[in-house]
């Protein structure tokens, strides 16, 4: 899996993908020919060194998620917007909630094909 999106796949993602929910972040995924993933985290969060350890957080949250369910990921493209919740959470929680919000992103994408 390709780590990152150019600025020109996010803003895409961003336009037509669809969105999902939780406390923690939102999820814009589109099925694409590459599947990649971008974490972007606003400036209001905090200061660049809470931004980081946000991005860091959610990378590794979302790579464990694609281990323990390999179905997961079939060609798309992922961008994660997390919201303040993300740097006080418990990462476990951080872990579920990312699993279980790719579970029904992929099968609502699957679905509308």
């Amino acid at each position: 899996m390709r780590d990152s999106l150019t600025g020109k796949e996010i803003s895409v993602v961003r336009r037509h993908g669809k969105r999902f929910q939780n406390r923690h972040f939102s999820l814009y995924v589109i099925p694409g020919k590459n599947e990649g993933l971008a974490v972007v985290v606003s400036g209001k969060v905090g200061i660049s060194v809470v931004r980081n350890r946000i991005k860091r957080r959610v990378r590794q949250a979302y790579r464990l998620a694609l281990k323990r369910n390999c179905n997961i990921l079939r060609s798309q493209q992922s961008v994660i917007y997390p919201k303040f919740s993300v740097s006080t959470a418990n990462f476990n929680d951080l872990g579920h909630s990312i699993e279980t919000t790719l579970v029904s992103a992929v099968k609502t994408v699957e679905r509308s094909e």
